[in-house]
This record gives structure tokens, C-alpha cells and sequence, in this order.
């Protein structure tokens, strides 16, 4: 059986990475901006945006059977409009991330 090599750049097997932002990694840093003071510096705000276009590959891994599979244990009717609403909206917006996250900066 072949084993994996020692380092193969990959965080889970030990291996470690310089910061891409050095100064996100001092102090706390807001995911939403607070006021216009969170959009300086650049590189911040570009953290920002990047993390809310990058979580839509987390989030909707599952698929567009989430909200289907949600609504069969609704039990209140407004709350099953909300969730069969949902759906489609979210995998409009997958489909729109999903064209143009290659385009984001690095």
C-alpha cells in the first residue's frame, strides 16, 4: 500500500502557510462592516467580500435538496411558504456564484 508523502502542503497533515493579510491575524476583525471605518484597509475589506462569496460553496454543498427536505417537517404554513421560497432563490444565487467566483482577486 502506498503511504502519503511527508508534506504535500496540506494544513491537515501538519503542513503551515504563511498569512495571506498579516494584519487579520492581529486583533479582531469585523465579517460584517460596522461603519465605514471597516472598509479600510483594502485588503481588509477585500477579506470581507471574500468570505461572504466563499460561503456559499460551504453552505450549499447540499444541494437544492435542502429546503424540499426542510419543508416536509414544517408544521406551520407560513413557515412552509418561507421555506419553499427559499429554494429557489438559493440556487439562483449558487448558480450566479458559482459563475463568477473565478473572477474574484486573490
Amino acid at each position: 500500500m502506498d503511504s502519503l508523502p511527508q508534506s504535500c502542503e496540506n494544513p491537515d497533515f501538519g503542513d503551515t502557510f504563511p498569512q495571506a493579510i498579516p494584519a487579520l491575524a492581529v486583533g479582531q476583525h469585523p465579517a460584517i462592516p460596522r461603519s465605514d471605518n471597516d472598509l479600510t484597509p483594502s485588503d481588509h475589506i477585500q477579506a470581507i467580500a471574500n468570505t461572504a462569496g466563499f460561503h456559499f460553496g460551504t453552505i450549499e454543498q447540499g444541494g437544492t435538496s435542502l429546503y424540499p427536505s426542510l419543508a416536509q417537517r414544517v408544521t406551520n404554513v407560513e413557515v412552509l411558504r418561507a421555506v419553499l421560497s427559499i429554494g429557489p432563490t438559493e440556487a439562483m444565487h449558487f448558480q450566479t456564484w458559482q459563475d463568477k467566483a473565478g473572477n474574484a482577486p486573490a
